[in-house]
């Protein structure tokens, strides 16, 4: 009986039971499959991978193309705008160019007629001295034995000498060449009675000079015109 229970005792020692054997084993038996596994998922992982790839660089020269138009669509919207700006600005200097323009004409304008409302005065009293001068040269003229050469000689000296003062203030002389009377720029002091139609409105005698500034007239030519009338027989 001990022997028994000695060689039992003995066989339970040598061969002990290890549950934790049995799931190493059944871990070596699946390992393949699992690699098998791993991989697939991993091929497959790569396929995803690799797919994308190809989407994102597919969609890059889209991407960059769409970019590439917005810039330019920019660049040209500014372009439009500086184009738009350029055209106010150039239309707000011909404007102002313009607005300069008129002023200077008009003060211009003003300044001439402010000189020329300044100096009539004096020119006219000049011309009036001038006409003096004339009307005592011709009466001392008429009157040679009364008058002295000597003093008819002195006065047409010193109408001279208003006329060329005149001249260097801008004042010139008028006298029309053409014998038909013109209104505009003389004045008739009398009328010669002629029964030549031929002579109807011409210039029978020139009395006064006219004078001018600037275009201006100061005094129109004083003369006297013949004035046609027919003769009843």
């Amino acid at each position: 009986m001990e022997d028994q229970v000695v060689t039992t005792f003995e066989t339970s020692q040598q061969i002990p039971e290890d549950n934790s054997i049995q799931p190493a084993l059944t871990m070596d038996s699946t390992s393949p499959k699992l690699s098998d596994a791993l991989q697939e998922e991993a091929t497959a992982g790569l396929d995803i991978s690799s797919q994308e790839s190809q989407e994102i660089s597919a969609a890059e020269p889209a991407e960059a193309a769409r970019e590439v138009m917005e810039a330019v669509r920019s660049l040209v919207d500014e372009m439009q705008s500086l184009r738009q700006d350029f055209e106010t600005k150039l239309q707000y200097d011909e404007t102002k160019a313009l607005q300069v323009k008129n002023l200077h004409e008009e003060l211009k304008v003003h300044k001439e007629d402010l000189h020329f409302h300044i100096l009539r005065p004096v020119f006219m009293d000049l011309i009036n001295m001038y006409d003096d001068m004339s009307k005592s040269i011709e009466s001392a003229s008429g009157k040679a034995e009364d008058a002295p050469g000597q003093m008819i000689h002195n006065l047409e000296i010193f109408r001279e000498a208003i006329e060329e003062i005149l001249r260097r203030n801008g004042v010139e002389t008028v006298v029309s060449e053409d014998d038909l009377f013109q209104a505009s720029r003389q004045r008739s002091l009398r009328a010669v009675v002629t029964n030549d139609p031929a002579l109807d409105k011409r210039i029978a005698r020139r009395v006064r000079k006219g004078f001018v500034y600037e275009n201006k007239l100061l005094r129109p030519e004083m003369v006297e015109t013949y004035r046609y009338v027919s003769v009843s027989i």
